[in-house]
């Protein structure tokens, strides 16, 4: 089932570039990728392979797919950072985060508003026909992933460190009620 639809799962990957993740309800797990995501995630967060001894299968609509390795990885979303499990398919398949993910980044989705907000901060929008997408940091839960839009937002007496993030435009700051971060949605093919 998969590689029928190689060629639009691999576009959706590279329209999330390094940190980014689809939000997605249906995936009743934490986190889901393809082997071919993978790799660049390891580039920017440190996964620690899990051992399993069973072979397990995840559902896409009326196929499956066997899970090829899982990991354990702190990341961070907003203001809230979790360790959480990444299983990984075999091929293009992009970053998914299952309605786990999205409860332990405790996110609210408002689709009225097509936004999703943390702590009254909002941390995504999307138009009509896209699919949420949020933005990962490594889980140093020392503040806020604010795009540069954000940034312009701070109040005085915040700080911006730099974090060891690898990505220019992505800066920490603490978190204010006032600051609307808008980060970029995926449409769907």
């Amino acid at each position: 089932m998969l590689l029928s639809k190689q060629k639009g799962l691999a576009w959706l990957t590279v329209q999330q570039e390094t940190r980014g993740g689809y939000a997605d309800t249906a995936y009743n797990r934490e986190m889901l990728t393809g082997t071919a995501r993978v790799e660049k995630l390891k580039r920017l967060f440190t996964l620690e392979l899990e051992p399993d001894d069973e072979q397990r299968f995840v559902r896409f609509g009326g196929g499956c797919a066997p899970i090829v390795a899982s990991y354990r990885v702190t990341v961070q979303v907003g203001c809230q950072a979790a360790r959480l499990r990444l299983d990984v398919v075999q091929g293009h398949l992009p970053l998914i985060l299952g309605d786990e993910a999205l409860a332990a980044f405790a996110l609210v989705f408002d689709c009225g508003r097509r936004v999703a907000t943390q702590g009254g901060l909002e941390v995504s929008s999307w138009q009509a026909g896209q699919i949420p997408m949020l933005m990962l940091t490594p889980g140093h839960g020392s503040g806020c992933l604010l795009s540069e839009a954000g940034v312009g937002a701070q109040q005085e007496g915040e700080s911006v460190a730099d974090a060891g993030e690898t990505t220019p435009s992505a800066h920490y700051a603490t978190p204010r009620k006032k600051a609307s971060v808008t980060l970029p949605a995926t449409p769907r093919p």
